[in-house]
């Protein structure tokens, strides 16, 4: 064969082995979308700094004992791995992806806030690998529905607004300077406490982008579920209630003169709630208000509920607890190596 003839050959060969490393290369940082209206957490875990989400048999969560790096394992929490060295909260999971708020923020660290990849929204793959960082700077909670997340998004002069993104990173869009808090959306209505101005609750349609007054309310900490409407009364001293979505019929779960309740979580017919006073305690109910039963005694935090258990923390330590989600009360103390 000609040399000639060999090289353009060899040349030839040589294109064809770059155009098909491009195009495997396309084809593995390609965005998987998410059918229309998922979601990628429970309102209730939302609401309690989405340390722990549980998609598809796996539970993603931040690991206490290892500076809230994050981490995955089954749901009898067993196959641990760590995925990260990110310090993640607000956890959303589905499809392809994990997404979280990143804030590696430290005194160690605070030379490398300048270069922008301490803090944001990040998107990684379901190993934790191939971040994607979606937003660089200070944000607040995050909700994956669909293929948007909605996010708390924060500067120096506007404090906190309300923001939303597509998972593949375009279409970063102000909504409004309101700052909703983005936890609780349910049939493509986000439902939120205005916090600014008058703690009512608020609807805003994902859809239409319109806003309008949903309940009259001194509320603190919404979760939607469909026949009810559960918030925390700060007219009723920090009472947890429940409000009939058809009716309007208000329904007293936990009396705030008998200890105000500052956090609680929803999964399934389990309701999970934490209440401060002489005997600050953690208490599981239904969420029809019957069958209470107390947990643990304590200030407790991060109230996490999965399929399985339920997850919490004490205020102030890392030490992590776990109770069944339902059936018999027994709280485990559990180690995540």
């Amino acid at each position: 064969m000609p040399e000639k003839v060999r090289k353009k050959i060899v040349i030839l060969y040589i294109i064809v082995i770059l155009v098909i490393a491009v195009c495997i290369l396309l084809y593995m940082n390609r965005t998987v979308y998410n059918p229309e209206g998922v979601s990628g957490n429970t309102a209730g875990n939302l609401n309690n700094n989405g340390m722990f989400c549980e998609y598809d048999g796996t539970i993603y969560f931040a690991n206490p004992y290892d500076n809230n790096s994050l981490y995955s394992m089954s749901t009898d929490c067993t196959n641990i791995k760590k995925l990260n060295a990110d310090t993640v909260c607000s956890i959303n999971v589905y499809g392809k992806y994990i997404y979280y708020v990143r804030n590696n923020y430290s005194p160690e660290t605070i030379a490398a806030i300048f270069r922008g990849n301490l803090l944001g929204v990040v998107r990684t793959n379901l190993k934790g690998d191939n971040p994607l960082l979606l937003y660089d700077s200070v944000a607040g909670v995050i909700n994956l529905h669909g293929n948007d997340l909605f996010y708390q998004h924060y500067s120096n002069d506007d404090g906190f607004s309300f923001y939303r993104i597509k998972i593949d990173g375009k279409d970063n869009t102000r909504i409004n300077n309101a700052g909703y808090y983005p936890a609780s959306i349910y049939h493509d209505v986000l439902y939120y406490v205005n916090t600014t101005d008058n703690h009512n609750i608020y609807c805003y349609n994902l859809k239409s982008g319109t806003t309008s007054l949903y309940l009259t309310a001194n509320a603190y900490m919404v979760d939607m579920q469909g026949d009810y409407i559960y918030y925390i009364d700060l007219d009723e001293n920090y009472s947890l209630v429940r409000v009939n979505t058809q009716t309007t019929e208000k329904q007293l779960l936990v009396d705030g003169r008998q200890g105000k309740c500052i956090s609680y979580n929803i999964y399934g017919t389990s309701l999970f709630y934490h209440v401060e006073g002489d005997s600050p305690a953690l208490y599981r109910m239904n969420t029809d208000g019957t069958d209470n039963q107390f947990i643990k005694y304590g200030n407790i935090t991060n109230i996490s509920c999965t399929s399985r258990y339920t997850f919490f923390q004490m205020y102030g330590l890392t030490s992590l607890y776990r109770v069944p989600t339902t059936g018999d009360i027994n709280v485990e103390l559990i180690s995540i190596q």
